[in-house]
């Protein structure tokens, strides 16, 4: 042997340079799908059907990502990005959608009582903006409505 073994060893800087590289590869694959989906869901137009606004719910302090112990009571820690439960009435059909953003923007237009078209497909939600985009929310329950 002319090299010594104990250099191709792979040593710990490596391996977690390896597995910071990997995870940031499957980040930015993930992203690139989700972008692109959401590319291609706004070009839609089968399917869209008007739906009103019941109820809009904003939770200005984000989720509770981890938790403090605190005597007895354990404090929840808050992640700052804002979200908002909407209730959304389709046809005979209500449905509470999730619409999250990093930032605090939500369209002045979706309030309670107003009117948007939307279009449902697999399993998700896709709101309307008003410069034509489709905004893509999670749908968190879904109910007949009693009239």
């Amino acid at each position: 042997m002319s090299f010594p073994m104990r250099y191709l060893k792979a040593g710990p800087v490596l391996l977690a340079t390896s597995w910071t590289v990997g995870l940031s590869l499957m980040l930015l694959i993930s992203s690139q799908a989700s972008w692109s989906e959401s590319l291609s869901g706004s070009k839609h137009t089968d399917g869209l059907q008007t739906a009103t606004i019941v109820a809009v719910q904003k939770h200005s302090e984000g989720r509770a990502f981890d938790w403090v112990k605190a005597g007895l009571n354990p404090i929840p820690i808050y992640d700052n990005y804002p979200f908002y439960d909407m209730t959304i009435r389709v046809e005979k059909k209500t449905f509470v959608v999730r619409y999250e953003a990093q930032t605090d923007y939500f369209p002045s237009a979706w309030k309670a009582g107003s009117s948007l078209t939307v279009r449902l497909a697999q399993g998700r939600m896709y709101l309307l903006r008003y410069d034509g985009v489709e905004v893509p929310v999670s749908i968190l329950t879904r109910s007949s409505s009693p009239h």
